[in-house]
């Protein structure tokens, strides 16, 4: 593996520029989003004349160092990103400012949305187009994994689409971490859902795996419209995914053949990055099942090509229950999407102040419960996702 470090490149090149200009360059036009410690705006440029996304992240915010330590971690990524690090499904990172309070990271707007919101609004997406968008993720983790980058929180929401191109940026770089080959990582961070069996049973791990775990839950999630580990208590979603055990998807051979490939509870033998890119699924090689609106089973998949079927995940799309359903309890979860779930016409949207008050619960009740859980006394919230 190649790993780049930030002394590979010229420190006048990477060095961030003070915030006293900042604001004098960049019009801020509106909010698009928010987090614990940051907001992102859309903004002008004015000596450029184009549309940009800043991300700024307030410092005095930061209530212990491994807050601190993500953020200037995810700070010293952008800088690389700006120079030495570009990839056609990386979002561009343009400018990186800083000053005593904030840190400021100037990068492309990607118009299109989150590929969570294609998957929710098409309830779960063909092969072809999961392939073509797969594909292009995989090659983005496998560039940055070659540069000694691991990104540790990899979901739909982070994955964006270019709507003039219809290809993927990656994005939010706020848990990543620099690393070396060999290196063992102690940092239990992300969303639990798509969380590593290594992570969810706090032991050391590698990054890399970890990364493709995550990967191989998106996939599942691209395919069916569902995730592969689901629950709404905590230890039972834990034990599930220490299991490895999840509801055989109905799709191709070859899909279903990479699903288990990725979500291989032995992270040693956990698909590379690498790998994956040469698995005949994304070689689109050998017959494949056609796949349009309904997924079809195939009949020529060998036993030991998947793990043994459980109880699937998500119940029946017409069956609501106001104290069981997964779809009623997701879909006032709406402030930050954990969960992919087909759209209700039915339903009723809750009042405001209450999706408020149960989302501000329920994201406490998630990061408190999943550091709980890996023996973590100071749980380091996502800046920004």
């Amino acid at each position: 593996m190649t790993t780049i470090t930030p002394s590979v490149c010229r420190q006048d090149e990477i060095k961030s520029r003070s915030y006293s200009d900042f604001d004098s360059r960049y019009e801020r036009l509106h909010r698009i989003g928010k987090g614990n410690f940051g907001k992102v705006y859309v903004a002008r440029d004015r000596k450029h004349q184009k549309q940009v996304a800043i991300k700024i992240v307030d410092k005095r915010k930061f209530t212990n160092k491994d807050q601190a330590q993500h953020a200037y971690n995810e700070k010293s990524i952008s800088e690389m990103l700006t120079t030495c690090y570009k990839h056609k499904n990386i979002v561009n990172v343009y400018d990186v400012c800083t000053d005593g309070d904030r840190i400021c990271i100037v990068m492309e707007h990607v118009r299109g949305g989150e590929l969570f919101d294609k998957i929710r609004e098409h309830g779960r997406l063909s092969e072809a187009t999961a392939r073509r968008w797969f594909r292009e993720i995989i090659e983005a983790i496998h560039y940055i994994h070659k540069h000694g980058i691991v990104h540790r929180d990899l979901k739909p929401e982070n994955v964006l689409i270019d709507v003039t191109t219809g290809s993927i940026r990656l994005c939010d770089f706020g848990f990543a971490k620099f690393f070396q080959q060999h290196d063992i990582l102690d940092t239990y961070c992300g969303s639990p859902f798509y969380a590593s069996p290594e992570m969810v049973s706090s032991t050391p791990y590698k990054g890399p795996p970890a990364d493709m775990w995550s990967c191989g839950v998106i996939l599942y999630a691209m395919l069916t419209g569902q995730l592969p580990f689901h629950s709404e208590n905590m230890p039972c979603l834990f034990e599930k995914i220490r299991s490895g055990r999840y509801a055989e998807p109905r799709v191709s051979s070859e899909a279903s053949n990479l699903i288990h490939h990725l979500l291989c509870k032995n992270p040693a033998k956990r698909i590379t990055a690498e790998a994956c890119l040469k698995h005949p699924w994304l070689q689109h090689k050998g017959k494949e099942n056609p796949v349009s609106g309904k997924h079809t089973r195939s009949s020529q998949r060998k036993p030991n090509e998947v793990h043994p079927v459980s109880t699937p995940i998500l119940p029946n799309h017409n069956i609501m229950s106001p104290t069981k359903s997964s779809h009623s309890f997701w879909h006032i979860f709406h402030a930050k999407k954990a969960q992919i779930y087909p759209t209700l016409a039915t339903e009723k949207p809750p009042s405001k102040r209450s999706n408020a008050q149960f989302s501000d619960r329920f994201k406490r009740f998630i990061k408190n419960a999943f550091h709980k859980r890996i023996g973590t006394n100071n749980p380091s919230p996502q800046l920004y996702s």
